[in-house]
C-alpha cells in the first residue's frame, strides 16, 4: 500500500495512480496489505479521490525458521513471501464480479506472485495486462551481495540473489507489455526475453509529478545549511543500509577532517533516532521524520553514496525537483537521464567521493549551480501526466 509516502517505491507507485487518474482513469487499485504497513484502505483512498481500494491483509515479514525452510525449496524466499492462494481467490472473484476492465498494470515483483496464477486463464483472455518493473530486483541484491563482507550471510544472501534471478527471467515471461523504469532495465528484460528493446510492448515509464514542489531559494537558507548535508530513504532496503555505512566509514571521516562543523543528517523509513549503526562524529541520525520534504529543504547538500541498486532513486528525483544539489555515485544515477557534473554531482570510490562533498560543501556557487540544472531537468523530462497519456494510448489503443 503506497502510503505514507517514505520510501521510493510508495512514492513511485502513488505518482503513477495519481497520474492515471488525472488523466481520467475508472481506477481501482487491489493490494496486498501487509502486517508491517499496515495502512488503513478508507484514509489511503482519500488521498486520491475517485479511487477504488482493495486491499488483502498479508504477514510478509521475514523469520529466521522460514529463511531456513526455504533452503529446502529451491525457490526465491524473497518472492515466496508474496505467494499466497487466498489473496489470489480474492483477486479472481474481484475480476469475475466487476465490468472487464480495459487493461491491468502489475506494479513491481512482489505483485506478480498475486496475479501470476490468473494470467493464463480464460478470466484474462482479451484484458491486456503489464508488468511494471520498478527495477531489476535480482540485479539489486547481486550488487548487495558484492559489497557484502564474507560469511554465513553473504553467503546465504548469495543463494537468494540466484534464486531470484532465474525466477525473475521467468515471470517476465508472463508478460507481453512491460513498463521498465529505465532504458538499461528495458535492455535486460528485452534480452531475457530475446526481443529488442524497441518493441512496441516495451515502453518506458519514469516517475514523473503531477504538480512541482516549490523550490527551495538556496541563497536565502545557505546560512543555516552551512556545512550541511543529509540522507534519506528507507532502511527496511539493504542497499541503503550498506550505503550508509560505507560513507560514515569511509567518506565521512575525510570530510569532517577537512570541514571539522560539517554534520550529516540521516532520516528514513525503519531507522530509529541515534541508530547505534551509524553514530559518528558529526553524524545526526533522525530516524523517521514527518516530512520529508521539509527534512530535505532544511539539509544542504542530498547525498546518495548507492553500491547497489537498480531502478531509478525516487529520492534523487525529489531532492532535484526542490532545487537541492545532489552527489551520488554512478549507480545512483542509473536510469536518470542527466549529464554528470551538470545536473547533479557523481562520484566514485571513497577518495573522489569525499573530494567530491567536501568541494560541494565550501562552494555555496556550485551548489547553486548544480541545483537550477537539475530543477530545470525535471521540469523538461518528468512531467507524470503527459508521460501517463502517452502511456494509456499505446497500451489500450494497441
Amino acid at each position: 500500500m503506497p502510503w505514507p509516502l517514505k520510501d521510493g517505491g510508495a512514492m513511485a507507485t502513488f505518482g503513477m495512480l495519481e497520474a492515471l487518474k488525472a488523466c481520467g482513469a475508472n481506477l481501482t487499485y487491489f493490494s496486498y496489505n501487509t502486517k508491517k504497513h499496515w495502512v488503513n484502505e478508507t484514509l489511503f483512498a482519500q488521498q486520491i479521490p475517485g479511487i477504488q481500494v482493495v486491499s488483502v491483509p498479508l504477514n510478509a515479514n521475514p523469520s529466521a525458521p522460514q529463511a531456513l525452510l526455504n533452503l529446502l525449496s529451491g525457490k526465491s524466499y524473497h518472492l515466496q513471501r508474496y505467494q499466497n492462494p487466498e489473496a489470489t481467490q480474492s483477486l479472481k472473484t474481484h475480476l469475475q464480479t466487476q465490468a472487464p476492465y480495459h487493461g491491468i498494470i502489475v506494479e513491481g515483483l512482489y505483485s506478480v506472485p498475486l496475479i501470476a496464477p490468473l494470467l493464463q486463464s480464460d478470466l484474462l483472455k482479451t484484458t491486456p495486462v503489464a508488468f511494471r518493473s520498478h527495477n531489476v530486483e535480482h540485479q539489486i541484491w547481486q550488487r548487495v551481495v558484492e559489497n557484502s563482507t564474507a560469511g554465513i550471510k553473504k553467503w546465504y544472501l548469495n543463494l537468494q540473489a540466484r534464486r531470484l534471478r532465474n525466477e525473475e527471467l521467468k515471470l517476465w515471461q508472463l508478460f507481453q507489455w512491460q513498463f521498465p523504469i529505465t532504458p538499461n532495465d528495458a535492455q535486460v528484460i528485452a534480452a531475457a526475453k530475446g526481443i529488442d528493446a524497441s518493441d512496441p510492448h516495451i515502453i518506458l515509464y519514469q516517475p514523473g509529478y503531477q504538480q512541482l514542489p516549490p523550490p527551495i531559494n538556496l541563497s536565502e537558507s545557505a546560512q543555516s545549511q552551512s556545512l550541511r548535508c543529509f540522507h534519506i530513504g528507507s532502511m527496511e532496503w539493504e542497499a541503503n543500509v550498506q550505503a550508509v555505512d560505507w560513507f560514515v566509514k569511509s567518506v565521512w571521516p575525510s570530510v569532517l577532517a577537512q570541514h571539522p562543523q560539517a554534520t550529516f543528517h540521516v532520516a528514513g523509513k525503519g531507522l530509529k533516532a541515534q541508530d547505534p549503526r551509524f553514530q559518528a562524529p558529526g553524524v545526526v541520525v533522525h530516524g523517521e521524520v514527518d516530512d520529508a520534504r521539509d527534512f530535505m529543504r532544511e539539509n544542504g547538500v542530498c547525498v546518495v553514496p548507492l553500491l547497489a541498486g537498480s531502478g531509478i532513486r525516487m529520492k534523487i528525483l525529489e531532492a532535484m525537483a526542490l532545487g537541492l544539489p545532489v552527489l551520488t555515485t554512478t549507480v545512483g544515477i542509473q536510469g536518470i537521464q542527466v549529464q554528470p557534473q551538470v545536473e547533479i554531482a557523481v562520484a566514485d570510490g571513497a577518495t573522489a567521493f569525499s573530494q567530491a562533498l567536501s568541494h560541494l560543501l565550501e562552494s555555496p556557487e556550485k551548489q547553486k549551480e548544480l541545483a537550477l540544472a537539475a530543477r530545470v531537468f525535471i521540469e523538461k523530462n518528468h512531467d507524470a501526466k503527459l508521460q501517463t497519456q502517452q502511456l494509456l494510448d499505446r497500451f489500450l489503443m494497441a
